[in-house]
């Protein structure tokens, strides 16, 4: 009986696991360039991309880089909420405006290049884009009040797409 309940007990001790969560806060301190944050994605280097009300931040574990898209647009145009973060096939990361300027993260100059604006592409002032999204041929779908578009990298024109 005493082997039985010392068996027991080893059995108990053994499986026991003992969990520890670790966290560590991030906002303006850690220099997160806003504590507002919209949307989270994650790159195939491993790096968290956020999306705040003041810019695009990438946090690498320990440090965080803040991207500025364009000089020439206002801050309510980039950084508004309904900006939108994207992956593409290949795990690259693309910024799209509500107002539709496309911004693809490039690697190689470690900054965001403008790959299209659809209203000065269509001709038109009054596009406002609800939702993107990428398809297995890695075209990107692009909803707005105007119609359904789809852009497919690297050409720069936009087709629309009629149902």
């Amino acid at each position: 009986m005493k082997n039985r309940k010392t068996l027991l007990l080893i059995l108990l001790c053994t499986s026991l696991h003992v969990y520890s969560f670790s966290y560590r806060y991030i906002n303006t301190e850690n220099g997160l360039s806003s504590n507002r944050v919209f949307q989270i994605e994650k790159d195939t280097t491993g790096f968290m991309w956020f999306v705040t009300y003041m810019g695009i931040n990438r946090y690498d574990g320990s440090e965080i880089r803040n991207y500025k898209l364009s000089i020439q647009d206002t801050i309510e145009e980039i950084y508004f909420p309904s900006t939108k973060m994207v992956k593409d096939r290949d795990g690259g990361i693309w910024i799209v405006l509500y107002t539709g300027k496309v911004f693809r993260y490039n690697k190689n100059i470690d900054d965001f290049e403008c790959m299209l604006d659809i209203r000065k592409d269509l001709h038109s002032d009054s596009h406002i884009i609800s939702s993107v999204f990428f398809d297995e041929a890695n075209r990107l779908w692009i909803c707005s009040n105007m119609g359904l578009y789809t852009y497919t990298p690297p050409p720069r024109t936009p087709v629309r797409t009629r149902f």
